[in-house]
């Protein structure tokens, strides 16, 4: 037994040595938190600034666009509400329905401006969204599982945020 006292013996008595070890790690650790934090908050920081730039310059082309926009000097005027349409409805992704939409929402009106054309645009929208808006909550009204019946829920949810978004869309294109 005393031998196997001996060979252990230097384990129970100095523990200096490795508590300046460990002293050192949570330094050098401590040291490369402060680097990491210091490069994240840099890159924030730096992130921050181009997010204010962008914005700044969003809001000064929007009011210059705006202001260009109110003058009834325009580059390209378009002498039928079609062709107004169509050059509309050529930057969507299904341009035939969206002509077929905007054509026949606007029957019997003269309407040639662009900015008229985005209001009807939500107008259609908002007409298709005020069709549907009940149709989860009847769905739901035979459903027995839970997660169906939550997830109709959302959809009523999404349904109504986007009637109250192209609400909001409506009255700014309006100002």
């Amino acid at each position: 037994m005393s031998g196997i006292r001996e060979g252990f013996s230097g384990f129970g008595g100095d523990t200096k040595p490795f508590s300046d070890s460990v002293r050192m790690y949570e330094e050098q650790e401590r040291v490369t938190f402060l680097k990491k934090s210091r490069k994240r908050m840099a890159i924030i920081a730096i992130s921050s600034v181009v997010l204010v730039v962008v914005v700044v310059a969003t809001v000064v082309g929007a009011c210059l666009s705006r202001g260009n926009d109110r003058g009834e000097d325009s580059s390209q005027s378009f002498q039928t509400p079609q062709e107004s349409i169509r050059a509309v409805c050529q930057a969507t992704l299904y341009p035939q329905s969206c002509f077929y939409a905007l054509n026949s929402s606007i029957a019997g009106r003269s309407i040639t401006n662009p900015v008229e054309l985005f209001i009807v645009s939500l107008e259609v929208a908002m007409n298709d969204f005020l069709r549907i808006v009940d149709l989860p909550t009847n769905l739901s009204v035979g459903v027995n599982g839970t997660l169906l019946s939550t997830a109709l829920g959302d959809c009523q949810l999404l349904i109504q945020d986007s009637i109250d978004n192209l609400n909001a869309s409506i009255s700014a294109a309006q100002t």
